[in-house]
């Protein structure tokens, strides 16, 4: 029996038409379906926003950003309220998080027809505007919930350039306490020079570690070049109060010498700011390697108060080994006006030194502080005559004509 070729094998059939028509319909349905419910995502959006007192959360925080006075204040005062359910919300507002409709557009958008693609474009317009933004960031600074989210997202805000969101940030941060200054003198570097100060200005030192501030304040401080920026980190230095002095005494010495120099207008903010800060340094500075102690001295000279605490620390510094110091406290004494009688005792006594320098010195010191050190003259006298150093025996006599000026001259008849 003869068989066909093909008899023993199964039948093939080639694909139908029919079948085709239904695979493409099918295809072509679930693209319609998903541009559809694409399109109804971007042109109707359930609104999530969170509502306060009646109103959109979004109206109070623009008021917060560009209201009045009286409109800031009743919207400060309302979001104090505010639940910390609606935080997410704030975040995505200062962050301007995209909605999934707007997320799925960007991903689907290349390849969109042209026309479809620029009518899609104008309907989703962005969520979260610029004063949005800025209202969020004040909003969850008056919140007051210093979570780790919340102070990565108004630290980033800080960083991001922008002339209104940074400083709103910053001024957020400030509210934050302890953790959010630690965030500001984080980003210090990255910050404009107006921004700048304005946020190291704006810093409040209660509450701030010392051994962990300092160190970083001065390494921010060394890179600057104005002084008024100096000036703001020396108030930041000294509000801290006694506890920064010798964390700041261990930052200079990490220092070279040369730029040491130049934070001089920084120390002499910091001692001005406060009385126990100052007072703490003119104990400590003795304790210090000798550059350091020329400069405690001279950020010492010419502050308008403490005056009895300063003479008694010149009237030390006289006595150090070194010469640099020891001039640095001459150079000090120079403007105590009364004060400096408080030096005198001190300074009558290094007259008896075995040093001759040092003598020399505390005979200048005397001088310095003119006719206020006038009941040193007899022992000046007496050093005058009979010291056996001449370079002493000239800065006596240079004393006594300063504590005994010579008369004006009479007026001619």
């Amino acid at each position: 029996m003869t068989l066909s070729p093909d008899s023993s094998a199964p039948s093939r059939r080639p694909f139908g038409r029919a079948a085709r028509r239904v695979l493409l319909a099918t295809a072509a349905t679930a693209v319609l379906i998903v541009l559809g419910g694409f399109l109804i995502l971007a042109v109707w959006q359930p609104s999530a926003e969170p509502q306060l007192q009646g109103r959109p959360l979004r109206s109070w925080i623009r008021d917060l950003a560009t209201g009045t006075a009286p409109q800031r204040q009743a919207a400060e005062q309302a979001v104090r309220q505010t639940p910390e359910a609606f935080t997410g919300w704030l975040l995505a507002a200062l962050r301007q998080e995209k909605p999934a409709s707007h997320r799925l557009f960007e991903k689907v958008a290349p390849h969109l027809p042209p026309r479809l693609r620029a009518a899609w474009y104008r309907r989703l317009r962005p969520e979260f505007t610029r004063i949005d933004q800025t209202g969020a960031a004040l909003a969850l600074g008056i919140m007051g919930r210093a979570t780790p989210e919340v102070l990565q997202a108004l630290t980033d805000a800080a960083r991001s350039g922008d002339d209104r969101l940074g400083p709103a940030a910053v001024q957020a941060l400030n509210r934050l306490g302890p953790e959010g200054a630690r965030r500001i003198l984080a980003c210090l570097p990255d910050l404009p020079d107006t921004l700048r100060i304005q946020a190291v200005g704006a810093i409040d030192p209660a509450g701030l570690d010392p051994d962990s501030v300092v160190p970083r304040l001065f390494r921010q401080a060394d890179r600057e070049g104005r002084t008024d920026f100096l000036v703001a980190y020396g108030r930041l230095l000294g509000g801290m109060g006694p506890d920064a002095v010798e964390p700041a005494f261990q930052a200079l010495a990490t220092l070279r010498e040369v730029r040491r120099k130049k934070l001089l207008p920084m120390l002499k903010a910091a001692l001005e700011r406060d009385p126990r800060f100052l007072a703490r340094w003119a104990e400590a500075w003795s304790e210090q390697e000798a550059s350091i102690r020329a400069l405690a001295l001279r950020a010492l000279a010419g502050l308008p108060t403490n005056g009895i605490r300063r003479a008694l620390a010149f009237a030390k510094g006289v006595g150090d080994p070194d010469p640099a110091v020891r001039q640095a406290a001459i150079d000090g004494l120079s403007g105590l006006g009364l004060a400096g009688r408080r030096a005198v005792g001190p300074l009558v006594d290094l007259l008896d030194s075995p040093d001759p320098a040092l003598r020399r010195d505390a005979a200048l010191a005397l001088a310095a502080l003119g006719t206020v050190a006038a009941e040193a003259a007899p022992r000046l006298e007496t050093l005058a005559r009979t010291d056996p150093d001449p370079a002493v025996r000239q800065a006596a006599e240079a004393a006594l004509r300063q504590l005994r000026p010579s008369p004006r001259a009479a007026p001619a008849s």
